[in-house]
């Protein structure tokens, strides 16, 4: 599921620095909704600087790991994921495919290398993101030996690079 959610969270467009500037701008806003009334009330700084805090420090910690968290139970409810996946990848000079296979049923993708917009590689993973901005991933654990790895990649990027020259 790990992967799923790494996929996912590649494929929105909020980055994560612009999700917790949103978080940290909503903090803000929250804490000053509850302390100007606060302060209007009591006529105290410091009650309000309390309230706050704690109002602020609400909604940060809510939203700390929300979206992965989010995704993680919509996987397990909605898409029932709640074993491994076991995916094949197959390289041709058309396309890739991706085929997932889950308690006995099979899910194919496929993408023409001209609908692929890059192939980004990773300490853990190749990426492809396509021209609409959703990635699939490879991971490296899944090759036998580096050198397996790289001659995929190098394959991968020679069939793209003819795919876009033609």
């Amino acid at each position: 599921m790990d992967d799923f959610v790494d996929i996912t969270m590649r494929s929105q467009a909020v980055s994560s620095s612009e999700y917790y500037q949103t978080v940290g701008l909503s903090a803000a806003g929250a804490g000053a909704v509850i302390a100007v009334p606060i302060y209007l009330i009591a006529g105290t700084w410091p009650l309000a600087v309390i309230a706050f805090v704690a109002a602020s420090a609400g909604i940060v910690i809510y939203n700390y790991g929300g979206r992965e968290r989010r995704l993680r139970e919509l996987f397990r409810s909605k898409l029932r994921m709640h074993e491994p996946r076991t995916v094949m990848v197959e390289i041709k000079s058309e396309g890739i495919g991706f085929e997932q296979y889950d308690a006995g049923q099979s899910e194919t993708t496929f993408k023409t290398w001209d609908a692929v917009e890059s192939i980004e590689e990773t300490s853990d993973a190749i990426y492809f993101k396509n021209k609409g901005g959703l990635y699939s991933a490879v991971r490296k654990r899944g090759f036998a030996s580096d050198e397996e790895m790289k001659d995929f990649l190098d394959l991968a990027n020679q069939y793209r690079t003819a795919a876009l020259a033609s």
